[in-house]
Formats: structure tokens, sequence, C-alpha cells
């Protein structure tokens, strides 16, 4: 009589080889099912690399401008990912650009290595300036930020013209800002160019594990932005928060200089002496990505400021005015931070509890359903050795 199918499949997993491979392709599947889908969450509203993703420009119409904001986007966002900056900052005489760039450098920590603060430097001027001044990347002068900041303003005709001297940004009317990524070329730019202001977003000091300023010829190269034109802000609970701190004290801003700040209940002191405001807001957990990676955009990216909440949103709104530097901030709702002799009141020790990468529930549910899928595979394995050899006790056939 012939094999059942029941028992050839008995024989096909019936050896321990075959068993553990079966507990490999288990493993290999929920691989696939776990990173795709988590590549997928990293990459998306990706720019990929490209820089085909269009600027965002806004301004009042036939307004006479006077000022120019320039926002930075992090590590491959889009700049649609930072539209509610210029949409709130935008409007009363300022003109905003959030200006896409070359921002696809996730590995410049891996490519310079942490002790080798020249090749920082070099890769901030090449995103900055173009040119051949880095053997880690390749950008153009012409796609360097500043070149394309001239092409975006060209872009918007007389209107803006003022913000050019010639073929440079005029960077005495300009304020230059971005998050993570975009945050530190920002900061470059401040010490290379005499902007009007600059505003530093989570600067992660390209996790450059030093207090040292990586991005500077020495320590005591003169920044031609003002130091008191140069405002901070960072979330306590954000996963850059350690790598920020140590940015920040390599620029010398104090506890004197920092004040704290809850946007959730709009509670804090600030003032024109406050350098560093420090977000108090413990985040959760949202989709995939952990409190910390949470705690780096809520008061910054779009997909959070645009919210129905409109205390919470008013509170975003007027601290970045503040940070920007605007006139009009409404902080006078807020309170003044000096006291009765005009010194700082309320000197506030910004100390880091940054929270996790991951929502640590999803890498539970990976692990427990991993451990169940491996436990069905074996329980399927141990099942068929077991019909093989009830198999052989019955001289190779199945009993029905």
């Amino acid at each position: 009589m012939s094999k059942s199918r029941l028992e050839r499949l008995a024989l096909t997993f019936s050896d321990d080889r075959t068993c553990c491979g079966c507990i490999a392709l288990t493993f290999v599947a929920f691989c696939l099912v776990t990173f795709l889908p988590l590549w997928s969450w990293a990459s998306e509203g990706g720019t990929g690399g490209k820089l085909d993703f269009p600027s965002i420009f806004r301004a009042d119409e036939g307004a006479t401008l006077k000022k120019l904001i320039v926002f930075l986007p992090g590590s491959r966002a889009a700049p649609e990912a930072y539209e509610d900056v210029c949409d709130q900052l935008g409007t009363g005489g300022y003109a905003c650009i959030v200006l896409m760039y070359n921002n696809d450098n996730l590995g410049l920590q891996s490519a310079c290595g942490e002790d080798d603060p020249p090749c920082y430097r070099n890769l901030l001027e090449e995103i900055a300036f173009g040119g051949d001044k880095s053997p880690h990347q390749t950008v153009p002068i012409a796609q360097g930020v500043e070149a394309r900041l001239v092409a975006a303003i060209r872009s918007q005709g007389d209107q803006w013209s003022l913000f050019l001297n010639g073929n440079q940004p005029n960077w005495p009317l300009i304020t230059i800002s971005g998050h993570s990524q975009g945050s530190q070329v920002a900061l470059f730019l401040s010490y290379n160019r005499p902007c009007d202001r600059a505003a530093i977003f989570g600067g992660p000091n390209f996790w450059y594990d030093s207090e040292k300023a990586n991005y500077l010829e020495d320590e005591a190269q003169e920044r031609a932005t003002p130091a008191e034109r140069v405002s901070y802000v960072v979330s306590l609970y954000e996963i850059v928060c350690p790598a920020a701190i140590k940015n920040l004290k390599s620029i010398g801003v104090s506890i004197a200089q920092t004040q704290r700040w809850k946007l959730d209940s709009n509670l804090g002191l600030l003032d024109s002496s406050t350098r560093l405001v420090c977000l108090d807001d413990e985040q959760k957990s949202y989709k995939m990505s952990g409190p910390g990676l949470v705690a780096h955009s809520y008061y910054i990216t779009s997909m959070y400021t645009k919210t129905d909440d409109e205390r919470l949103a008013g509170a975003i709104h007027r601290m970045w005015r503040f940070a920007i530097g605007l006139e009009d901030t409404g902080m006078d709702s807020i309170g003044s931070a000096r006291n009765v002799t005009g010194d700082v009141a309320n000197g506030f020790a910004c100390v880091c509890n940054p929270g996790s990468l991951l929502n640590s529930g999803f890498i539970v549910l990976v692990v427990v359903l991993y451990a169940l899928a491996s436990f069905a595979c074996c329980v399927f394995c141990v099942s068929v050795r077991k019909l093989r050899r009830r198999s052989d006790q019955y001289g190779g056939l199945i009993p029905g």
C-alpha cells in the first residue's frame, strides 16, 4: 500500500535537523512580520534621501516683510512634517520657509566615530555650504543649505527680495532654526553666518559623546550670531536630551539661563534672560514610537502640534514665538523669570530622564507571539515524530 500523505509529512519532519529548521523558519517569519512594519513606520513620511520634496513657504500676501524664519527639518523628514511651524510664524510681517535640504545623514556618528571632531565639522560644512568637504557624503555646492535657500527666496518673487544680498542670503534679516539634525545644521550656520537669531529645537550634538563643540574650529571660536540671540528648546524626556545638554554645556548655557516649562499646564517663567527652555511634559508611547521618541517630536512636528486642544496648541505656539524671538510672544500671560533685583529668580537644572525609542508594549507583544509560535512549532514537530514511531510499529502503515 502506498504511503499516505500524513505519513509522508511525518517522515519529512521527523528528524531533529528538520525540527530545528522549522523553528528557524518561524524565527525568520517573525522577523519579517516584525521588522517590515517597523521599517515602514520608520520611513513613513521620510524623504529616502531625495531632494525633490517641496519646501513650505508662508507670508501674508501683500504684506511688507521685515524678517525671514528658515526652519530645517530633522533627519529624513520632509518639510510638510513641520508645516505648522510656518503656518503659525509666517504672518504679521514675518516670512517663513521650511527648507528641504540634504538631511539623509542618520549614520554620521558611525561614519566619524566619537573622537574625530574635524570629521563632524567637515560633514556639517558640506551640508551647509556644499562642496567636497567630507568623504562620507556628496553635496554639490548648488545643493548646500545656503544655495538652496537663495533659490527658494528667489522663487517667491519681489516681495521676498529683501532677504537676498546679491547672490547670498541677507543673513542679518534671517532667523535660522531647525529640529534634531536640522537644529545641528542651524547651530553650525549661526556660528558661521551673522543671523538675526537662531532657535535650536532638540539638538542632538550628532550623538557625539563629549561636552566639546565638535562643529567648531576650536573652543574659542567667536560666533557670527551673538550667543544671547540663540535660544534652545529641549524636553528632559526626549531620547536626545543627554546629548543635547552636553551640546549646551559646550557653548556655555548655564542653569541660571535655563527655565522649566510645562506645555500641558501652561506653566513656566520665561523672559529675555532665558536661553534654554527645558520642557517638563512626560509623554506616552504612540503606535510604535516609544515615549522618548514622542517627547522628541511632540513640541515641534505637525502630527502632534496640530491638535484640537486649543490650550495646548496655544502654549506650544507661544513657546515657538519666544524661542524664535518674535515681538508678540504672549509671555506676559506666563510671568517674568526675573525677581525685583533684575536677576533670574528660578534657574532650573534640566536633568534628563529620556524615555525609550520604541514602544515597549510592542516589543513585549512581539516576544510573546514569537514564543507562542515557537512553542506551537515544537509541539507540531514532536507530534509528527510520535506519528513516525507509531507508523513504524505498524509496519510502515498509519492505523486507520
